[in-house]
């Protein structure tokens, strides 16, 4: 039986860049979006002029009120808050909600290994197991990106990029494969999700704009008139390490670990960022056309130039 068609989509933790470019996806696909804010946040983001905003305190009852009449809810929580997911899910069932997007967006974590390498991992493959426990009474999907490739450069050192100063760390000599996905990429998964529900429903699916290497990007980034690049060379698992250490250090170096658990996540440490190849893309399947790297580089670079006539950085 083919499912009904979603028309209707409510999407929490909208602020950030990846919910934003998932809400412009869905509104430029012509869904009815719905974006759940917190009653007491301060937070000016502005979402295009058709979203309906909706203030929660983010208590079940007010979850099922803001759900109702709603298809599908899309997550874009971070992994901390694990707990609230399971709230939000239990809250769409109540609602009569059909399908559930949980916060992925990110590197491979369907297997117990993922969260063995990156133990902060083990929070979405929690929610996960919950979803799986509750697929008589909702469909749900795990979209994997890999490394978010633009958004990257627009936050070093994220992915050891440094645009503005033309600095770059190599890791484990930038010849190592990696997907990559572009925010606009991500919204168009978002979208091709809800257009393909009898393809996707209750599995993980891998999406990706591009698979590259650094050294592969460097080339391109100079092609778009970037300039020369400073290169220094390290290791992931180094990275990794390090990043760990200061983790569990806590205080102010706290976040620069993260960055550096990520990081390294991204260049395919405990191979957790190369599914096109270890599970396979499904791109086609989707109609979701792969990304030219000299196209998204330019487009990287032509932005970094705009920020800097703008007084942006």
């Amino acid at each position: 039986m083919t499912p009904q068609a979603i028309e209707k989509v409510a999407v929490v933790g909208a602020s950030g860049p990846v919910g934003l470019a998932i809400v412009q996806a869905l509104c430029d696909a012509d869904f009815q979006v719905s974006v759940l804010t917190r009653s007491s946040s301060t937070s000016n983001t502005s979402f295009p002029s058709t979203v309906k905003v909706i203030p929660s305190d983010y208590t079940n009852d007010s979850l099922v009120r803001a759900f109702h009449s709603q298809h599908a809810v899309v997550s874009v929580l971070n992994a901390a808050a694990a707990s609230l997911q399971r709230t939000i899910v239990d809250a769409a069932i109540a609602s009569g909600v059909r399908h559930f997007l949980p916060s992925e967006y990110g590197v491979d974590t369907s297997s117990e290994a993922a969260a063995t390498v990156l133990p902060a991992l083990g929070s979405k493959l929690a929610v996960v197991k919950y979803l799986k426990s509750r697929e008589d009474k909702i469909a749900w999907t795990a979209l994997v990106t890999g490394c978010l490739f633009d958004w990257s450069f627009q936050h070093p050192p994220f992915g050891g990029w440094s645009l503005e100063g033309r600095k770059a760390i190599f890791y484990d000599g930038g010849d190592i494969p990696f997907e990559a996905t572009t925010l606009a990429q991500v919204g168009h998964g978002v979208v091709a999700v809800f257009r393909h529900q009898e393809l996707v429903a209750n599995r993980y699916v891998y999406i990706n704009s591009l698979t590259t290497t650094q050294n592969q990007v460097i080339e391109s980034l100079e092609k778009a008139g970037s300039g020369k690049w400073a290169i220094t060379h390290t290791r992931t698992d180094e990275t990794f390490q390090k990043g760990m250490e200061l983790v569990q250090k806590g205080g102010a170096g706290r976040m620069l670990g993260i960055v550096n658990i990520i990081t390294a996540a991204f260049y395919n440490y405990g191979r957790l960022n190369f599914y096109s190849t270890n599970v396979g893309l499904w791109n086609d399947r989707l109609n979701l056309p792969q990304e030219d790297l000299d196209n998204v580089t330019a487009a990287i670079v032509e932005d970094a130039r705009s920020s800097a006539r703008s007084g942006r950085i």
